[in-house]
């Protein structure tokens, strides 16, 4: 009685239980998608593509200003908001996988300021602009005013440490 219970208990668990193949990858995933991104960048930057991809990490806290990702210098990580999602984890890799570039082609990752984060981000914004034309995704185009606002970057003001 005991065995035909086991075995019938095995058979129903068996046959509710999802396969293992059917649990989702989050970390395959983002990885997959990183190198697809990390081409995509080195294409449309023209930045010598010379290092691997940078792994691709989730995280409850990623930044301040309600970041969604961040490439600290020197790391071989971008680090991601646990919850993105869709063309915005796309597009949000892709902008990290930019300055990973920037930082490796041209950037002296030790003299970071305001002056040299707004150029970088202004680029970034220009291509993560074109990758999202690329992919068909007009809505996630930002505009310069966007860009000004986020990173505090005003040309005309020599507080932020823009030239005139």
């Amino acid at each position: 009685m005991r065995a035909r219970f086991l075995i019938a208990f095995l058979a129903a668990a068996s046959l509710t239980a999802a396969p293992v193949n059917d649990v989702p990858d989050r970390y395959a995933t983002d990885q997959r998608i990183a190198r697809i991104t990390y081409k995509a960048a080195c294409r449309i930057s023209k930045y010598d593509c010379v290092r691997p991809a940078p792994r691709v990490r989730r995280s409850p806290v990623v930044g301040d200003n309600d970041a969604r990702g961040a490439y600290w210098s020197n790391s071989t990580v971008v680090w991601l908001d646990r919850d993105l999602k869709g063309t915005q984890l796309w597009l949000t890799i892709f902008h990290e996988q930019v300055h990973y570039l920037q930082v490796g082609n041209t950037v002296d990752a030790n003299g970071f300021d305001r002056f040299m984060t707004c150029i970088m981000e202004r680029e970034a914004l220009d291509f993560v602009n074109e990758y999202a034309r690329e992919l068909n995704k007009p809505t996630f185009v930002r505009t310069v005013k966007v860009w000004r606002e986020l990173y505090k970057c005003n040309p005309k003001k020599s507080n932020t440490g823009m030239s005139h």
